[in-house]
């Protein structure tokens, strides 16, 4: 783009040209669910990698699952993104004994929590906000969160037979779900 104006001129508002910001936010969120609890969600303010997810399994998701199944009786369900498959990951989950639901690679996105993650955002939407900067986009994420009806967590989690079953009925194909 060029710009035309008089010499030592170049910071004069009258000359100077804004960027608008689109308005849009975004934020990285990590949360569980279960049929038992609508668990946690935080912020992760950093990049996802293997390291800082072992951190998160360790430091948010064991002492908050251990509340709700203090036996550490759960089977733990994430889809086959690479930090989730990483050596690193695999093997805190071994060494805590933590019990992986296996998921096919291509496969489609059955996990409960992709659902609760549309929640979230209809729910956001509804509400027609504007938000003005990323605290605001957290707090109405958590806002939303805790908004949602602790049986929706239930049901979502206690579909998974029938999610499977109708993916095997459609021989891999998509399904209502």
């Amino acid at each position: 783009m060029r710009v035309y104006r008089p010499r030592n001129q170049r910071y004069n508002p009258k000359y100077v040209h804004k960027n608008d910001n689109s308005g849009r936010f975004s934020v990285n969120m990590w949360a569980w669910v279960s049929a038992k609890s609508p668990g946690v969600i935080v912020h992760i303010e950093e990049r996802l990698t293997s390291h800082i997810y072992t951190r998160i399994l360790e430091e948010i998701m064991m002492p908050s699952v251990r509340v709700v199944y203090p036996e550490d009786n759960f089977v733990f369900q994430q889809d086959n993104c690479p930090v989730h498959t990483a050596h690193r990951v695999s093997e805190w989950f071994q060494n805590h004994g933590i019990n992986v639901l296996d998921w096919p690679s291509l496969s489609p996105d059955l996990n409960p929590i992709e659902n609760m993650w549309a929640a979230v955002v209809k729910s956001m939407k509804r509400r027609r906000v504007r938000f003005e900067n990323k605290d605001q986009l957290l707090t109405a994420i958590s806002e939303a969160w805790h908004d949602l009806p602790r049986h929706y967590f239930t049901n979502l989690c206690l579909s998974m037979p029938n999610r499977l079953l109708k993916v095997y009925e459609a021989n891999g194909e998509m399904t209502k779900y």
